[in-house]
């Protein structure tokens, strides 16, 4: 998780890219995107529900935040694949949704020119060079 590159950061949500050069991005994020009424906790366990698969899909951290009196709490994050989060934004099935829908379907388009394919293949050839 250490090794991320962020792709999109200026748009609707940050968009990163991890180490198997797999475009994710934070589930927490998109439930705030979407203005979900529903608590994080139910919303993504909903989603679930959708078919999507822990370690395929999705994965579960657990991150700290400081809490207004001060204190530090832990609480859990789903980092989730951009496959995932175009999914679930077709559920929302609310303008916000389909606001969320596009952006990643832009995002994917410009992941996929040839100039992008080109330079994670010379990612890869270094990193399978380096390991040797």
């Amino acid at each position: 998780m250490n090794n991320l590159s962020v792709i999109e950061n200026e748009g609707l949500i940050k968009v990163e890219v991890n180490e198997k050069q797999e475009q994710i991005l934070s589930a927490r994020d998109l439930h705030e995107f979407l203005e979900v009424g529903s608590r994080y906790n139910d919303w993504f366990n909903r989603m679930i529900g959708y078919g999507f698969v822990e370690n395929e899909d999705f994965i579960s951290i657990t991150q700290k935040k400081v809490t207004a009196q001060g204190n530090e709490t832990e609480y859990i994050d789903h980092i989730i694949k951009l496959d995932m989060a175009k999914e679930i934004a077709m559920i929302q099935r609310n303008e916000k949704g389909k606001q969320a829908r596009k952006y990643f379907l832009q995002i994917e388009k410009d992941w996929n020119t040839p100039e992008k394919v080109m330079a994670r293949a010379l990612i890869v050839a270094n990193k399978t060079i380096e390991k040797k």
